[in-house]
């Protein structure tokens, strides 16, 4: 199939230029700033090399949280009865264990 004569893409000249002009090399507004300041380039060196901050410890309220969550979605899949006790067994074991560390 051949075009019309004088047919061209908007988007052509743009794509099909080269950029040998400093105007070419300017990033756009939209691109995302460069990390390689913030990332390691040693094997097992940290990602940021600045100040880290540390996650707080999960709570117990988180597990029994999700692990009710997790129940009501297995019972309303219609799961055996003992999957939903075992989730919900489990996010009670999780939760003890975890306010036991806050505890210590």
């Amino acid at each position: 199939m051949e075009r019309e004569k004088g047919f061209e893409s908007p988007a052509a000249p743009v794509i099909s230029r080269t950029y040998d002009t400093i105007e070419g090399d300017v990033r756009g507004s939209t691109e995302p700033q460069d990390a390689s300041g913030r990332v390691a380039t040693e094997l097992h060196g940290p990602d940021d090399l600045g100040t880290r901050a540390s996650l707080p410890a999960p709570t117990p309220e988180l597990f029994l949280s999700a692990g009710t969550t997790i129940a009501t979605l297995a019972a309303q899949a219609q799961q055996a009865a003992s999957d939903v006790e075992r989730f919900l067994r489990r996010a009670v074991d999780q939760a003890a264990a975890a306010r036991a560390v806050e505890r210590a």
